[in-house]
């Protein structure tokens, strides 16, 4: 695929990261999927993704089948990077956790690498940011909260919010002007529109 041609794409969502605040984009997300129209799986990182405003028939769960128009992003040099046409994105259907995962298992399996160590390899050959494993032994899993966004990105988010405040069901939601603080502002957000 060239840089300029857009193609039909049909993804698996396999991970979708926390939103982070954009002067470009407001708020973002980066979501990694599995391309299964290809005739061999392949990862795939579409971004942007602004996905708590995407329409609600648009929002897609972990383990989503959707279809988007996509083109190479050319401003990112991985070769997984694509940028979606959102206005075209469409929820096919979700993918259950049946017989062991079986059916999601099926589109990741293809894509298993032996180890980190060849994940890591691909990555100094071909500049490949994405790839999965099965770890030898677990060992434990840390959870940590999230940090505060610092106060310019807290400032996009209170510029974005006051622009956009007549379309979102605020139910009794106030921000002091100016003064809020920024775990308020997430806490905002968040009520909001999850």
């Amino acid at each position: 695929m060239g840089s300029g041609d857009r193609q039909r794409a049909r993804i698996m969502i396999a991970v979708k990261t926390y939103p982070e605040l954009s002067a470009r984009y407001h708020e973002t997300s980066c979501v990694a999927g599995i391309r299964l129209d290809q005739g061999t799986p392949q990862h795939v990182r579409l971004f942007p993704v602004p996905f708590r405003l995407l329409n609600e028939e648009s929002q897609f769960a972990k383990y989503s089948i959707v279809e988007v128009d996509v083109q190479r992003h050319h401003g990112d040099r991985r070769p997984e990077s694509l940028r979606p046409n959102l206005q075209t994105l469409k929820v096919i259907e979700r993918l259950g956790t049946a017989d062991g995962w079986r059916e999601r298992f099926s589109h990741v399996q293809p894509l298993m690498a032996p180890s980190l160590c060849s994940i890591k390899r691909d990555q100094e050959l071909r500049g490949t940011s994405l790839g999965v494993f099965r770890p030898a032994e677990f060992t434990g899993f840390r959870f940590a909260p999230a940090e505060r966004w610092p106060a310019s990105k807290a400032a996009l988010q209170i510029s974005w919010i006051y622009s956009h405040r007549t379309s979102a069901n605020w139910s009794g939601c106030r921000l002091s002007s100016g003064t809020a603080s920024v775990a308020r502002i997430r806490s905002a957000v968040v009520t909001t529109w999850v």
